[in-house]
């Protein structure tokens, strides 16, 4: 995903120094995996939540807005799971920036698998209550 030129809410800490696990911010608004064996400067695959706060959570909006149920070797999520976890991570990194990101961002319609629903799934609407003041919830 491409950054389209909208502010990225307020800037952080100058040099980005986000790290999760061995996933490190290069410095360029994108995170690689200090464990692996290899490195692609090219790579732009995985926004950082610190100083790429929009970009990242662009990114978590669409995932959580076309994942039902995704299985991986840490378990299974959501697209609601996706999306929350995102939210969560980005305030964390960038408690600054956050709610300027969530506003240029709007709602997010998360699935969440429902056998009851007629296509399997339903729509669960997050982000309207951090557009408004003074709100600190996701």
């Amino acid at each position: 995903m491409t950054n389209t030129n909208t502010p990225n809410a307020a800037p952080p800490p100058d040099p980005c120094d986000y790290s999760r696990g061995t996933w490190q911010c290069r410095g360029n608004g994108q995170l690689w995996d200090a464990d692996s064996d290899g490195y692609d400067p090219d790579d732009n695959s995985e926004p950082c939540p610190g100083c790429n706060t929009l970009e990242y959570l662009q990114y978590a909006k669409e995932e959580a807005e076309t994942t039902i149920d995704l299985s991986g070797i840490y378990g299974t999520s959501t697209g609601e799971d996706i999306w929350v976890t995102a939210v969560m991570i980005a305030r964390k990194a960038n408690p600054a920036g956050i709610a300027a990101a969530l506003t240029v961002i709007g709602p997010v319609d998360t699935l969440v698998p429902d056998d009851s629903a007629q296509d399997g799934f339903r729509v669960v609407r997050h982000n309207e209550q951090d557009l408004a003041p003074g709100s600190a919830s996701v």
